[in-house]
């Protein structure tokens, strides 16, 4: 495997690993608004996990990315994180989650911008657009809940 497909693979495997917190996220919420608000942001997030695969199977790669098993640990101690946390309190964690990924996923658009295609690099820049513009939902939604 060469580096630029190590790299896709890499921020790929990462989307994947939200995709599945946010469906923890989902089963935790008890608020209707607040599991719509997660579903939305699933939906979209399995949109940007399916377009960055189509992009990898378009460079000749294969697209499938096992989680690798520090991505497995990291979901199964979400799981513990969010037990038992009321909506406000899930919020900050879904908060602080999206953060966590538009960071990493700066990241990778400083350390790859030239050594990943450029439609990969555009939409990885779209999957991190959207991670800043669904968190505001969660700030507001703990926001209204005080």
């Amino acid at each position: 495997m060469n580096t630029e497909e190590k790299n896709m693979k890499d921020f790929l495997s990462a989307v994947e690993m939200g995709n599945k917190i946010f469906s923890l996220y989902e089963n935790a919420a008890i608020n209707k608004e607040l599991k719509s608000y997660i579903k939305d942001s699933k939906d979209l997030f399995v949109n940007h996990e399916m377009k960055l695969k189509e992009l990898l199977k378009k460079e000749g790669y294969n697209n499938i990315t096992p989680l690798k098993l520090t991505q497995k640990m990291a979901i199964f101690m979400e799981k513990i994180k969010i037990k038992n946390k009321n909506d406000f309190y899930l919020c900050l964690e879904i908060i602080s989650s999206l953060k966590t990924a538009m960071v990493k996923g700066l990241v990778f658009l400083k350390n790859n911008n030239n050594k990943v295609s450029l439609d990969y690099v555009n939409a990885a820049k779209e999957v991190i657009r959207d991670y800043d513009d669904v968190l505001l939902k969660y700030k507001d939604f703990a926001i209204n809940i005080i």
